[in-house]
């Protein structure tokens, strides 16, 4: 009985032996993806992209330092727009279209794939339709800047100021198919007085300022070296104070021709658009090197102050 028994045992041993084999675990283990593997793999929600890591990537190689700033989702009202986030300047000039000098801040932007807000004047625009639809397809903004620009007229009442800024806002919204809310005040915010704020605040309108100036519209004159030591100057300040630089510099107003006297008030102002010119690409590399994006104006951007 005792030797029965043992060699069922003996048997039930054996059987077990064959059914096990060393290699089953390394197996399962080729089958099964690891963590790592599933998070490469997986598929981002519909509409939505992955967020950044912030570890190793795969290949070993470390990440981009946290000093420069990613490109990070940033969902708007008209779907999943993606913008830049981080350490961003704003670029806004004032006072165009121009038929002379707009194209030639077009190229430049081009060039280094940055986007700018043009703060249009409607009696411009009207004059230059085929620069509105550019800097539309480029992907820059738009703002209002009032249809005419002038002072005597806009700031004689809160409703003459309103109704210069609608008029605006009518010529671009042949563009734009809505209306143009987002505004720059000629001269300054400081020029709106009380009643006047209150009375965009109820039309929707928004108002964006500046807290640095490239000094482009001094009427003796700006060298290349003065408009990019006043926008990089300013830049320094604000940084020091924790705001987004807001830069305001000028393609300026329209012309109908560049053959004036070179010592003439007109003529000092063309000298200094040919100087913006010059100094606008170091400007941009500077600010890229120090680590800046640059983002399109709208009713998100922090306040200049």
């Amino acid at each position: 009985m005792t030797k029965k028994l043992i060699l069922v045992a003996l048997f039930f041993l054996i059987l077990a032996g064959c059914t096990w084999s060393p290699h089953h675990t390394a197996m399962e283990k080729t089958l099964s993806p690891t963590a790592g593997d599933q998070e490469a793999t997986t598929q981002p929600p519909s509409g939505k992209e992955p967020e950044p890591s912030t570890s190793s990537t795969r290949d070993g190689k470390s990440p981009a330092p946290a000093s420069i700033p990613r490109a990070e989702a940033k969902e708007t009202t008209a779907g999943n727009v993606y913008q830049p986030t981080g350490k961003l300047a704003y670029l806004t000039f004032d006072d165009g279209p121009n038929r002379f000098f707009t194209p030639r801040v077009l190229d430049i932007l081009a060039k280094y794939k940055v986007k700018a807000t043009f703060m249009v004047v409607g009696k411009n625009v009207e004059q230059n339709k085929e620069l509105i639809q550019r800097i539309i397809a480029a992907g820059h903004g738009l703002a209002n800047h009032t249809y005419s620009h002038d002072y005597k007229k806009i700031y004689r009442s809160p409703d003459a100021f309103l109704a210069d800024l609608q008029a605006c806002s009518n010529v671009l919204q042949e563009f734009t198919g809505e209306p143009v809310k987002i505004f720059r005040a000629p001269g300054g915010p400081e020029n709106l007085s009380k009643p006047l704020r209150e009375k965009l605040r109820q039309s929707g309108y928004h108002s964006v300022g500046w807290n640095v100036v490239g000094g482009d519209t001094d009427s003796r004159g700006a060298t290349t070296d003065q408009i990019y030591w006043n926008v990089i100057n300013g830049v320094s300040r604000i940084e020091k104070i924790h705001r987004s630089p807001i830069i305001l510099l000028h393609d300026g107003a329209d012309l109908s021709t560049l053959e004036v006297p070179a010592n003439s008030p007109t003529g000092r102002y063309i000298q200094t658009r040919q100087h913006l010119i010059e100094a606008l690409p170091k400007i941009i590399e500077t600010l890229q090197s120090e680590g800046y994006q640059f983002a399109v104006v709208d009713e998100n951007t922090p306040p200049a102050w």
